[in-house]
């Protein structure tokens, strides 16, 4: 090519990779296929690349006894590990051990996964598995039968938690006419977020006016600008990913929190902390001090699979290899923070920011719940960040991890994951996606908290009550202002609307306004004010009469499981808490 017009002729080129989600986007529009975007951009070799070699997914049900094995291989970006391990985890796929590995611009990630402890032998998950990847150029994909992506309207909320914030904001959605089409709600630390999709008589909300007022009136209810209030709103097409936003939402608090707490903005990646207020009513986890180089774990406690992953990244993160330097050697900084040696009381951890009647019960966890283990270390011959997680294995680590590295911007290189009797152990081989990866004790005490916060975050406090009903409008703001109205607090809520049956699904986690384990009773009498039954969990047949007389839904309480730090004995109502609260 002329010289003269690579300097001055050539299209813009893109100043850098774009995630995976906002490629797939483009792609889905750019059905001409063009080499440039629609500004006129040159698009970047990794775009190019994937359409001559798009991803190669492998299902193999034959190399495993027990496990279905899923192969990904494809040219990497920034974003794909998340999009593969959200989409499994949405498929409610089991990951029993994955290997992740990258390098010269590709990856290849190796999955063990079941299905309800099984190999994957639906061929219909099979199929969608192996096109998780791919960008559709038609609305509804290349599969005629499948049914066309619905568009919404989804509202995200971040503000200071109360009782009864659930019910104003479903009854003010619902007196303007919205129908919530699912919902997910968190509550952490005192704060509390909303991922909601909402229809208006069947179509997303397209009145910009009444839009701009909802937006006004929400955030007046979730606080003002000293408390952090939060309120956005848009238009997606296709599924709205719920825990994704909800985990990205409440890092954002976290490391708001964390730089009040600390006074720490450390340089580099993450969320910076700026965007943010800078008032809190929370208290973050204060940063411990760093181990030294004796605090770092031995090679005798790695095990083999972790030895072969190290081996294929060519690195040699033992103990010696991982303190051999200090950088820089003015502040005598460590090479590794960790939890172990030093962990915080509960109540620092959990509660600070809580009233003091809502602390003495703040170990009310399912029993899935763990402190978790968490070290993060430099590896100074390849310039690796490692981090290391060990705690309970449940559904949604994995997802839970990924997407908080993603968030803080790290890029994973490679990556282990085992489980093994409950117990479940990851190592990720990573570097900042910007600025320099030398080691960073601030930023590593930041990151190391973030991961904390994050395996924390799914477990709720509560007894869980599950809903079924046949599709109603309006029935979430009945639900959530009844259960305020009998000195209930919802700590968490998921809400699913079925096309299918046209049935949605409600489950809540309840306390008592105070604080306190619920009362069973008074919640039953709270769900049958408004026309609820109670039935045996798993009774399909009650459910399905549901809707109809004088039975408007059903309801029941899943999976209780007594714990010594409830109040009561194992047989009271006060005393059951859900054991899968992690779901």
């Amino acid at each position: 090519m002329n010289p003269f017009s690579l300097s001055y002729g050539k299209p813009g080129r893109s100043p850098s990779l774009q995630n995976f989600s906002e490629y797939r986007d483009q792609e889905a529009l750019n059905r001409s296929r063009a080499s440039v975007s629609s500004e006129g951009v040159l698009l970047e070799y990794e775009t190019l690349e994937l359409r001559v070699h798009p991803p190669n997914i492998v299902v193999d049900n034959e190399t495993d006894d027990r496990c279905t094995v899923l192969t990904v291989d494809s040219a990497n970006r920034p974003g794909t590990l998340v999009e593969v391990v959200q989409y499994l985890t949405e498929m409610s796929l089991d990951i029993v051990s994955a290997r992740i590995s990258s390098d010269g611009g590709w990856f290849v990630d190796v999955f063990h996964v079941l299905d309800n402890g099984g190999k994957i032998k639906a061929q219909d998950k099979i199929n969608k598995l192996t096109k998780m990847l791919a960008v559709s150029y038609e609305p509804d994909g290349d599969d005629p039968e499948a049914d066309p992506l619905e568009e919404c309207t989804v509202f995200e909320l971040v503000g200071q938690d109360r009782p009864g914030l659930l019910a104003d904001v479903t009854q003010l959605l619902t007196c303007n006419g919205c129908d919530v089409r699912s919902a997910a709600v968190w509550t952490f630390r005192s704060r509390v977020a909303f991922v909601m999709s909402v229809m208006e008589g069947g179509r997303p909300m397209k009145n910009s006016t009444k839009l701009a007022r909802l937006h006004e009136l929400l955030y007046k209810m979730m606080g003002d600008r000293a408390q952090r209030a939060t309120v956005a709103v848009k238009h997606v097409v296709g599924d709205v990913h719920h825990d994704r936003r909800l985990h990205q939402r409440l890092l954002e608090e976290d490391l708001a929190e964390w730089q009040l707490e600390t006074g720490l903005c450390p340089a580099g990646p993450g969320v910076q902390a700026a965007r943010f207020g800078h008032h809190s009513t929370g208290a973050l986890l204060k940063p411990r001090s760093p181990l030294g180089a004796d605090g770092c774990p031995s090679g005798d406690n790695v095990d083999e699979s972790v030895r072969s992953l190290r081996a294929a990244s060519g690195t040699s993160c033992d103990s010696s290899a991982t303190h051999a330097g200090i950088e820089p050697p003015s502040l005598g900084s460590p090479m590794e923070v960790s939890t172990a040696s030093r962990p915080l009381p509960a109540e620092q951890q959990q509660a600070r920011s809580m009233p003091e009647s809502m602390c003495r019960d703040c170990n009310l966890r399912s029993v899935k719940y763990s402190k978790p283990e968490i070290r993060v270390g430099f590896c100074k011959q390849k310039r690796y960040w490692v981090a290391t997680i060990k705690c309970k294995d449940r559904n949604k680590l994995l997802f839970d991890t990924v997407c908080t590295l993603a968030d803080m911007q790290y890029d994973v290189f490679h990556a282990a994951i085992d489980s093994h009797k409950g117990q479940a152990r990851q190592e990720y081989y990573m570097r900042p996606s910007r600025g320099d990866s030398s080691w960073d004790a601030a930023r590593a005490q930041q990151l190391r908290a973030m991961l904390e916060l994050a395996v924390q975050r799914r477990f709720p406090q509560g007894l869980k009550l599950h809903i079924h009903s046949v599709d109603k409008f309006g029935l979430l703001a009945s639900l959530s202002r009844v259960l305020f109205e009998n000195q209930l607090s919802v700590r968490r809520a998921v809400v699913k609307t079925h096309r299918v049956n046209n049935s949605t699904g409600h489950s809540f986690y309840v306390m008592d306004v105070t604080g306190a384990p619920p009362d069973q009773q008074k919640v039953e009498r709270a769900c049958r004010m408004i026309g609820g039954k109670l039935i045996e969990v798993g009774d399909a047949k009650e459910q399905i009469r549901v809707g109809s007389g004088d039975h408007k839904f059903s309801f029941s309480f899943l999976n209780r499981q007594w714990q010594k730090e409830w109040a009561g004995s194992p047989g009271s109502a006060g005393s059951c808490i859900s054991s899968s609260s992690s779901s």
